[in-house]
């Protein structure tokens, strides 16, 4: 092969539709502005079909899902060269044990994925591409000779032993796509550092954020959000304390939430993200707001009217392996971060963020990032934020990608223009 033109498939456990905005599909946006990327959805399963029929998510793919027809998807504000794929109907088989009958299904399962991969390269003249699993190994265990990637690339973006429900399979399953990867990847330095114990090279490549989308806090001037206005004409708040993503008694330090909110009532602690708890686990109290996920093109508007933001995560084995997103996207706003020093990652921004596991300390530490806030200290963590942008992730994506193509080096003229072009 003369050059290091190629295709990028992506089979992913995020759809593209997700409340929430993944590592993967941000990658995916970047990578589709100097290649082809066909971004297949996870699959939906004849369970799911029947259990969410009523749901948009299902509406409108059913006719990709049922006739095999408008598979395809270009989504708005994206590049041309970005493409969903949806797969037809699988069963849903992660509740059956280990064995004949679960390798069976599996099979049947990764022939409907395969050949949607297959009709992808027919229908869009593909001849050579990469193809990366990202963090979904139940599909592709392997593909056949008649539809080999130039280079196979597993992403790991979570320590999966410690999500009970997809580890049953899937810790078994992700050491047999780490093993047949020829580019391993993982998003955070202590799953890097646990995949190499089983004697693979891990590659580190962080998690960033959407860099120009979340300085528009700084550069826009939104309404105050319906949510947040509603409560301050009945109540009177000195600052908003925000947290946004997921509300879960696997990662939030819920005794650390009520402690802040009794602690400080003068303050407003917004949660923007889906409350996974129950009033037993978390106390109402009147300065707590939870708000519903909301797009991530909204939530610009909300991070202006933050003061400071949290990120409250428990110290533990999950958290360990966790590089978290929001991270950057606080940063990108300039906003003032108090967190916890859950992994190393997040140990790593110890200068520009304020880390600590005491309550007491927590609270003093969100009052003084508030009161000693400037323009100067802003500015310093919307540099940090540039350095960790999606477009800077996807730069050292191709990178690697060149360095394991069998066919190319990474400084040949065509991947140069590509990591100009993504700029």
């Amino acid at each position: 092969m003369k050059n290091a033109a190629f295709d990028i498939f992506i089979l992913t456990m995020c759809r593209w539709d997700d409340v929430y905005s993944s590592t993967i599909f941000s990658l995916a946006k970047e990578l589709s502005k100097t290649h082809r990327v066909f971004y297949i959805d996870h699959p939906f399963t004849l369970k799911d079909f029947i259990s969410k029929y009523r749901t948009p998510r299902i509406q409108t793919r059913k006719q990709a899902l049922l006739k095999r027809t408008h598979i395809y998807r270009k989504i708005e504000g994206l590049p041309e060269n970005f493409t969903v794929v949806t797969p037809g109907l699988t069963l849903s088989i992660n509740a059956l044990p280990e064995g004949k009958l679960y390798n069976f299904l599996s099979t049947i399962n990764d022939r409907i994925v395969k050949q949607c991969i297959r009709q992808t390269i027919l229908d869009y003249g593909v001849k050579d591409f990469v193809f990366i699993n990202s963090f979904d190994p139940y599909y592709c265990r392997s593909l056949p000779t008649t539809i080999q990637p130039v280079l196979h690339v597993y992403q790991s973006t979570d320590d999966i032993s410690q999500e009970k429900y997809i580890a049953r399979h899937g810790i078994r399953l992700e050491q047999e796509a780490l093993q047949k990867a020829g580019l391993n990847i993982a998003t955070s330095r202590e799953l890097t550092r646990k995949l190499s114990e089983q004697g693979l090279k891990i590659h580190y490549l962080p998690n960033a954020a959407n860099f120009d989308l979340f300085h528009l806090s700084v550069s826009n001037k939104y309404e105050v959000p319906t949510e947040i206005k509603e409560v301050w004409d009945t109540q009177t708040y000195r600052h908003i304390v925000g947290y946004i993503g997921d509300i879960s008694s696997l990662r939030i330090d819920f005794g650390l939430i009520e402690y802040l909110a009794k602690a400080m009532p003068e303050k407003l602690f917004v949660f923007i993200g889906k409350k996974q708890c129950t009033d037993e686990e978390l106390q109402p109290l009147p300065n707590l707001l939870f708000i519903p996920p909301k797009p991530i093109e909204q939530l610009p508007a909300y991070l202006q009217y933050f003061d400071c933001c949290i990120i409250p995560f428990l110290c533990n084995t999950l958290t360990r392996s966790i590089y978290p997103l929001k991270l950057n996207e606080y940063l990108s706003a300039g906003k003032p971060v108090v967190s916890t020093p859950f992994s190393e990652d997040i140990r790593m921004f110890g200068q520009i963020a304020h880390l600590t596991n005491s309550p007491v300390e927590f609270a003093l530490a969100i009052q003084d990032e508030i009161s000693e806030n400037n323009e100067t200290k802003a500015i310093a963590r919307i540099e940090v934020a540039k350095m960790n942008s999606w477009t800077v992730r996807a730069k050292e994506l191709l990178r690697l990608i060149g360095k394991h193509l069998p066919f190319s080096q990474p400084n040949s003229t065509s991947y140069n223009e590509a990591f100009e072009t993504i700029h």
